[in-house]
């Protein structure tokens, strides 16, 4: 079904507002000391705060595939395939708007992880030693990992 032009500018309204409340939000709670942002150019909003580390963390397609059926229970690999392709034209699209970066570039982090090669375990294991052993000062540092649902 195609939007309309009042849609349309509505809907981009509203995008640009919660783009410039994420900003806010990170922007402030980055100031008041260690915390993790997933997600919606998180690592460009606090690029200019002090101490940041930019995770990347990726996946191959056949890895994504099988755990979008295996842990969330979508029905089908072509399905969950074509789930995560949208998924992605909108991240990037996303991203390359308020950034005018290339979603997922590995020049954009310090650090990229493929999560269907080590794991995610061993990703968050990875990720609390690269940031306690960082050479920038990201001390205390508390690990909190969500699962998106």
């Amino acid at each position: 079904m195609a939007r309309s032009a009042g849609a349309s500018k509505a809907y981009c309204t509203n995008e640009l507002a919660m783009f410039q409340t994420q900003s806010k939000i990170i922007s402030q709670l980055s100031r008041q000391g260690s915390c993790i942002f997933v997600d919606r150019c998180a690592d460009y909003m606090p690029r200019n705060q002090p101490n940041v580390f930019r995770v990347f963390v990726h996946a191959d397609k056949q890895g994504r595939v099988r755990r979008v059926v295996e842990d969330y229970g979508v029905v089908g690999a072509a399905y969950a395939s074509g789930l995560i392709d949208a998924i992605d034209r909108n991240r990037a699209a996303y991203y390359h708007k308020y950034t005018q970066r290339t979603w997922g570039e590995s020049s954009n982090y310090g650090m990229t992880l493929s999560s269907d090669e080590l794991g995610i375990s061993t990703c968050i294991v990875l990720l609390a030693e690269a940031i306690t052993s960082s050479s920038q000062s990201m001390l205390p540092f508390r690990l909190t990992v969500i699962e998106p649902t």
